[in-house]
């Protein structure tokens, strides 16, 4: 039996009879991107399920943000490691942010990255996942980075 992608899904999601929106389908990747995340701790041993998955976030714009808060929400062994984006302001402001509404999980402390070279920043602190919600132009090289040091990279195409 050939199982692909498209078969789990129907699985879980049988045909309706409108067809499929695009934000129908966003939806649905976003929820099982969550998924994805929370079910990450039952696929590792005993001992590193106990430890904390380290997210790192490219891009703090309004994607990337929302990939802070979904990654956050999605599973509570999860952390916010280091972030980065180009706008210094925009890193102030949002590690500012995280630190109020996430407490702890919010481990930013000297992880909070700036400029051109700030994804290689990210990668090199010891995250596990590597999201990347920079423009479209700036992902192959910041994928192929994160696959190059054996990262879990989550980016859109």
């Amino acid at each position: 039996m050939k199982i692909s992608c498209f078969s789990v899904v129907e699985n879980i999601m049988p045909h309706s009879p409108t067809p499929s929106s695009r934000r129908s389908f966003l939806k649905t990747s976003g929820l099982a991107s969550a998924l994805t995340l929370s079910g990450a701790s039952a696929l590792l041993g005993e001992d590193e399920a106990q430890a904390p998955l380290k997210i790192g976030v490219v891009g703090l714009g309004g994607r990337g943000n929302g990939a802070v808060y979904d990654s956050i929400n999605a599973d509570p062994g999860t952390v916010l490691w280091a972030i980065a984006d180009v706008d210094e302001g925009v890193v102030t402001a949002r590690t500012k942010e995280y630190k109020e509404k996430f407490g702890k999980r919010a481990q930013l402390e000297e992880r909070a990255f700036t400029g051109f070279d700030s994804c290689q920043k990210v990668i090199d602190s010891g995250i596990d996942v590597l999201v990347l919600a920079t423009p479209p132009a700036f992902r192959p090289g910041h994928i192929k980075a994160g696959f190059d040091a054996g990262k879990h990279v989550f980016a859109e195409k």
